[in-house]
């Protein structure tokens, strides 16, 4: 089995998936994907690198459109989510690529990994893991409890119930699923998502 990782994904920054499937014999090449940061490799995938191969030309990005139905978007942590989908920027560019999957067909995940976060052991706040999109009604945003001055230095710092509302509209307008595990786990849940065995 081979995985397709976006070239976008920067190298280094994934070692704990990377070792996991190396460990499970599963293959990752790289090639830049019109959505998404990880495919299974399939016949039509293999088709597409085999005829530019032929013709002695790279593959371009939209090469791939046609050829995969689900994709996984892996984020490191809850606080990656969050800028993506609350500031103006990063939110267009998401919904960009969630219009590009939903006109295509492409059925896509968002791999949101988080783990046990002390916000501040003397105050005892403190994240537990989330584990599913109900969990991150009850999340706090670090930048919440940063103070400058004796006065909090976000004060419009994105609640959990907020982040939750915007996902359950993402999902119920694009057709998108996000799922959350800890991060020793990223490898095998967008292992299993890819190749429809994940349960929801």
């Amino acid at each position: 089995m081979t995985l397709i990782e976006d070239t976008n994904n920067k190298l280094g920054k994934h070692d704990m998936k990377n070792k996991w499937w190396s460990e499970h014999g599963i293959e990752v090449e790289r090639y830049r994907l019109p959505v998404g940061d990880y495919i299974l490799k399939n016949d039509r995938v293999q088709d597409v690198i085999d005829r530019k191969a032929k013709r002695n030309i790279a593959v371009k990005m939209m090469d791939f459109l046609g050829c995969y139905d689900t994709c996984v978007d892996s984020k490191y942590g809850i606080m990656e989510i969050c800028t993506n989908l609350t500031n103006s920027a990063d939110h267009q560019r998401v919904k960009d690529e969630l219009i590009l999957a939903q006109n295509n067909n492409i059925k896509l995940y968002f791999v949101v990994e988080n783990d046990f976060q002390w916000i501040s052991q003397s105050k005892n706040i403190y994240n537990e893991p989330i584990t599913c999109l109900k969990d991150l009604f009850r999340w706090k945003n670090p930048r919440a409890f940063i103070f400058k001055g004796g006065k909090q230095a976000y004060p419009k710092a994105v609640k959990g119930s907020q982040l939750a509302k915007i996902c359950m509209t993402m999902e119920e307008r694009y057709g998108c699923k996000f799922v959350f595990c800890k991060p020793e786990k990223s490898a095998e849940t967008i292992l299993k998502i890819l190749e429809g065995e994940y349960e929801l």
